[in-house]
């Protein structure tokens, strides 16, 4: 079981309640059982191969995997029409 821990920048975020409980309630308690596989989970490519992203609506929710410490580090949540630019 892994642990979930929220960067500084995520926490500063300012996101919708209803989509915040969201994340809480649906997310989470799935990416603390297997954060590497499901239908809305993809690892990222090129540099930064680290990251995975989940899939939310019209959102993507970055988050890093640190196994040696099972944890589970949410980075940062973005409209996917912006996810990618650098």
């Amino acid at each position: 079981m892994y642990e979930i821990i929220e960067s500084k920048t995520f926490r500063k975020l300012k996101i919708e309640k209803k989509l915040y409980n969201k994340i809480r309630e649906v997310i989470y308690p799935q990416l603390r059982n297997n954060p590497a596989y499901g239908s809305n989970i993809k690892r990222l490519k090129g540099n930064s191969r680290d990251y995975h992203r989940y899939r939310l609506g019209s959102y993507r929710l970055f988050y890093m995997i640190k196994n040696e410490h099972v944890v589970v580090s949410i980075v940062d949540l973005k409209h996917r029409q912006n996810s990618y630019k650098k």
